[in-house]
């Protein structure tokens, strides 16, 4: 069980996509993107996600590639 009700989750993809993040039907908002990385050499992009807001037990996480 978490302490707080608010976590930080991570996605990656290739290279140039952008994500959509939600949780329990509910879109993330970009401005919750704390950081954005990426390595060419790779070609994996990583989008952290600060302060996504869980209900108390089993939580449906979904994320979507919208480029």
């Amino acid at each position: 069980m978490l302490a707080i009700n608010q976590a930080t989750v991570r996605v990656k993809g290739p290279l140039g996509v952008h994500f959509e993040l939600s949780v329990n039907g509910q879109r993330i908002a970009e401005t919750q993107v704390g950081k954005k990385s990426s390595l060419q050499e790779t070609g994996v992009v990583a989008w952290e996600y600060i302060g996504v807001d869980l209900r108390p037990g089993r939580n449906a996480l979904s994320v979507a590639r919208t480029r």
